[in-house]
């Protein structure tokens, strides 16, 4: 039986963290301090994110990085982006957590969780200087590009930050129908000019790129599985020089070699097979080319004349790799058809059966399918 309030208990593995900010030290006082800078940073010395990550983020992103690719594990913002008023003690963790009407704080005397109001314009702790008490919002997300499995964290107590984030991810799901897990963005720091106590500034926040990703790439990845959207794209407009060799594909040969006799050509030609031969297996005999063009015309003729629709041809063509053993079945089928009684038909999805002291058709060779795609 699972435990309550344990077996229920979800949490995804945490891969690293980003950070805003660096130490900085001040030349007066000697001090460190916080220090926001343009760029993401990743520590590996912050007791979160691996030596291994950190390298793996590195050689993807470069040092500096402005622009990341995301993917967000679900569709729900509270679980992937929470956000809330937060209050910490000095070594004693989390004290209190509000979200701007009720929170809940730790009791000084008892020690236990107790509910109160969560007024911010009232609040003794957060109109303090510096505010003990603030916004704090986490975003969780997927790095596709990054080794390891498991979320990425990026905290942020910026007001243009979390109304950025949060304005971007509601449009999103608005255009996609309320889905915006597992759908390719760019995170990305951005400079914006702020005007804090009437004094304008440039300060670097979050957003959710736009200049890269059109609406049509949206929803259409909106419509996939994850698995289909983290596969490549298949460019189909080039031949795929990546599986044949330039010089084989030229018509080139080894020297020495004779030139082979060519091939059959035709709109039901089969490729050559791919399955290694037996070392004393005798070399298979080659139609010369004007054969080859009669005769499939002649089974074009037949496929035509019998009706078999197009999945009815590839079934055939796939049991008989010898041409002349289907055209001799299908000859068979169109005499069978030529003298059955007036006025009866044959299925499109069937062969005719064989008339009494006619010759059924030869049974196809047990031979592995082949695809003629």
């Amino acid at each position: 039986m699972p435990i309550k309030d344990i077996s229920d208990i979800r949490r995804p593995p945490r891969v690293g963290k980003i950070r805003l900010g660096v130490k900085a030290i001040s030349p007066k006082s000697g001090n460190e301090y916080p220090k926001a800078v343009d760029f993401f940073v990743v520590d590996p010395e912050d007791g979160i994110t691996s030596k291994g990550a950190a390298e793996s983020f590195r050689q993807v992103y470069g040092d500096k990085p402005r622009e990341i690719s995301i993917l967000f594990p679900c569709d729900d913002p509270a679980v992937f982006f929470p956000q809330f008023l937060k209050r910490y003690g000095s070594g004693s963790g989390l004290l209190c957590k509000g979200d701007g009407e009720k929170a809940q704080m730790v009791d000084k005397e008892s020690g236990e969780l107790v509910e109160i109001d969560c007024n911010p314009a009232e609040c003794e702790f957060h109109n303090s200087e510096p505010p003990s008490c603030r916004r704090d919002a986490t975003l969780q997300f997927l790095l596709p590009e990054v080794s390891g499995l498991g979320v990425w964290v990026c905290d942020t107590s910026s007001f243009y930050s979390i109304v950025n984030l949060n304005s971007a991810i509601d449009f999103i799901k608005a255009i996609t129908g309320g889905r915006i897990a597992m759908i390719p963005l760019t995170l990305r720091l951005r400079p914006q000019e702020v005007a804090p106590g009437g004094r304008k500034k440039t300060v670097y926040v979050l957003d959710l790129g736009h200049d890269k990703v059109t609406l049509r790439g949206i929803l259409q990845a909106s419509t996939q599985t994850p698995a289909a959207m983290l596969l490549p794209h298949l460019d189909e407009s080039q031949a795929p020089d990546d599986i044949y060799a330039r010089s084989i594909r030229e018509g080139a040969k080894p020297a020495g070699q004779a030139d082979p006799k060519p091939a059959g050509r035709g709109p039901i030609a089969a490729p050559a097979s791919s399955s290694p031969q037996p070392a004393q297996a005798a070399e298979p005999e080659v139609e010369e080319q004007g054969e080859a063009d009669e005769t499939d015309q002649a089974i074009e003729a037949l496929f035509k004349q019998l009706g078999f629709t197009p999945a009815k041809q590839k079934a055939l063509v796939a049991g008989y790799p010898a041409r002349a053993d289907l055209l001799a079945a299908l000859q068979q089928q169109a005499a069978a058809k030529s003298e059955a009684p007036a006025g009866k038909t044959f299925s499109k999805k069937a062969a005719p059966a064989a008339t009494k002291g006619q010759t059924p058709p030869p049974p196809p060779p047990k031979t592995a399918p082949r695809s003629y795609f």
